[in-house]
């Protein structure tokens, strides 16, 4: 008779330790199912601030760009002025030299 007493006892130890392991994996879910919320709250953050930086970022580039498109623009003229007014001086300087080269050769 005393091996069946034994057997209830560890039956009534395995039934208690199943239902601890029951109540933790309740609140293990529980505390997944709060985890699941949250991540999905700070999912929607994130999409939030990643629009709006996305925005400020494209606007500062438009800026930006059309800054640099009219600097481009001015530096650009700039340039050609001065390409035109070298190039006039070029070509007088290269007509005065042309003259008094042709009045050396005539004197030659």
């Amino acid at each position: 008779m005393a091996m069946p007493a034994l057997l209830f006892e560890v039956e009534t130890h395995v039934e208690e330790s199943i239902a601890r392991l029951e109540v933790n994996v309740e609140h293990i879910l529980s505390d997944v199912s709060d985890i699941k919320t949250d991540v999905r709250r700070l999912s929607d953050k994130i999409d939030n601030v990643d629009q709006k930086l996305t925005g400020k970022i494209d606007a500062v580039d438009h800026k930006l760009t059309d800054k640099i498109d009219a600097v481009d623009q001015k530096l650009t003229d700039k340039i050609d002025a001065v390409d035109h007014k070298l190039t006039d001086k070029i070509d007088a300087v290269d007509q005065k030299l042309t003259g008094k080269i042709e009045t050396v050769d005539q004197r030659l």
